[in-house]
């Protein structure tokens, strides 16, 4: 029993990270584009006698643009989980976690304080049992931005989760953002899920990155929970691809 209770657990702080991602953007990008987003990511969390341990070697988000309104998404994460009672290992695993799949479509650019938004809706494929309807997960988000100045925008996404165990959830996800020069950048982000009794789980982040070329760039960041005992770090590597025939 005691076991069956660690395993929900840490089945909890698994789904916990899965929406630790930096803020997803207000608009896709641009048609033909191809974007390869290549996350690894190391997370723990405490609680009581037990600890969760996780590491995504890496997690991959394809993003393509059918249009310069639509953006087809495929998110792949590779995930190795330990965790420990009293310091001993007492579960361990390596796996594809749930793969998501979906499509994001731009609704308005801003305009003055209106935000420029977009509609963001994934289907979540549990591959670990058979395959079925009454299985599948589902994310719907609203994401907004604002362009501040030319330095400062703010970024923020409010969404809903139906997990594969018909769990579910809300969150939210708020970024404030600083370029200090067409190469450096960075970001302030709190981000939480949340349910109808309660925040579940909420966290602050902060990170920067650079960026090497017009069409490659690379992000850190380290995030601590503010309601609970977790703490995790990513390193991203974004790649886009114009595959457009010239």
């Amino acid at each position: 029993m005691r076991y069956n209770y660690c395993i929900v657990l840490f089945c909890l702080f698994c789904y916990s990270i899965s929406h630790s991602q930096i803020v997803e953007p207000s608009a896709g990008i641009g048609k033909q584009m191809l974007q390869i987003e290549m996350e690894g990511q190391y997370a723990i969390q405490k609680e009581g006698k037990t600890k969760q341990v996780a590491w995504s070697i890496p997690s991959l988000l394809f993003r393509y643009g059918l249009s310069n309104a639509v953006e087809l998404q495929l998110n792949a994460p590779l995930i190795r989980e330990h965790l420990y009672e009293n310091d001993h290992l007492i579960h361990s695993l390596n796996k594809f976690d749930h793969v998501q799949l979906g499509l994001s479509v731009n609704l308005w650019k801003q305009k003055n304080i209106l935000p420029a938004a977009a509609i963001m809706g994934r289907i979540i494929l549990p591959f670990e049992n058979n395959l079925k309807i009454n299985t599948l997960g589902k994310i719907v988000s609203l994401n907004f931005s604002n362009t501040i100045n030319e330095h400062f925008s703010l970024n923020y996404n409010i969404g809903y989760a139906y997990e594969t165990d018909a769990t579910k959830s809300g969150y939210y996800i708020a970024n404030l953002s600083y370029n200090l020069n067409s190469k450096i950048h960075f970001f302030l982000e709190n981000f939480a899920d949340f349910n109808k009794e309660m925040i579940v789980s909420q966290n602050l982040n902060l990170g920067g990155g650079y960026n090497i070329k017009n069409n490659l760039s690379i992000d850190y960041s380290i995030a601590k929970g503010l309601n609970h005992n977790l703490f995790y770090t990513s390193l991203l590597v974004t790649w886009q691809i114009n595959t457009q025939k010239k």
